[in-house]
């Protein structure tokens, strides 16, 4: 879900942390931890601050980061200006969106109609300052790459940078946008099933 029940300041750094924190409540023994879309980013974070308290990672529809050059601004510009957009849609109504396999319209609509505009802009902002190209090298983890071959919000070079930096990567691409979750799930599910799988067969 995007963002229901948060309130209050919003950081990358913490959400890793509590990634980790979850970890040792459940007491899970080097846990292989998924990340999608924004998820990756906080996946890639709970790494770098502990990586041996971790089996692998599988990060899907996510990347480097997503504001370096004039094309990220402009993607991420339109994001920020389209907010209030998103925000305008009644959550009735968005509730009543209930599609079998939705469009990534559709899914954007009834995910987001019910999340502050704040909060919009303030997630935004952050995954545009993220940056991980320098240090992601240093990770000695298996990580599985849910390629997004369609994908408008990380595009497929930024996936790609992420894979190429990782010294223990796999790239599993499936053919379809950053909602392929939503769009095309069965197709998805298989695909992150098989990356679990190569992250599990390759964890020390």
């Amino acid at each position: 879900r995007h963002g229901r029940g948060h309130g209050g300041p919003f950081d990358f750094g913490a959400l890793g942390e509590d990634v980790l924190r979850v970890s040792d409540h459940l007491e899970l023994e080097k846990p292989v931890i998924g990340g999608y879309s924004m998820g990756g980013i906080v996946a890639q974070l709970a790494a770098r601050r502990d990586p041996s308290r971790l089996g692998g990672l599988v990060l899907a529809a996510t990347g480097t980061g997503a504001q370096r050059n004039a094309l990220e601004k402009i993607t991420m510009g339109s994001l920020t200006r389209g907010a209030p957009v998103l925000n305008a849609v009644p959550v009735e109504v968005a509730r009543e969106i209930d599609d079998e396999v939705p469009s990534a319209y559709t899914w954007a609509m009834r995910e987001l109609a019910s999340v502050p505009l704040a909060t919009h802009r303030t997630v935004i902002t952050e995954v545009a300052r993220f940056n991980s190209t320098s240090w992601l090298h240093e990770l000695e983890l298996p990580v599985a790459v849910v390629k997004t071959m369609r994908d408008i919000a990380f595009p497929r070079w930024i996936q790609d940078e992420m894979a190429d930096l990782l010294p223990h990567s796999a790239v599993f691409p499936i053919s379809a946008g950053h909602a392929a979750c939503a769009t095309h799930p069965g197709t998805f599910a298989r695909r992150m099933r098989t990356a679990i799988g190569w992250v599990v067969s390759n964890s020390h």
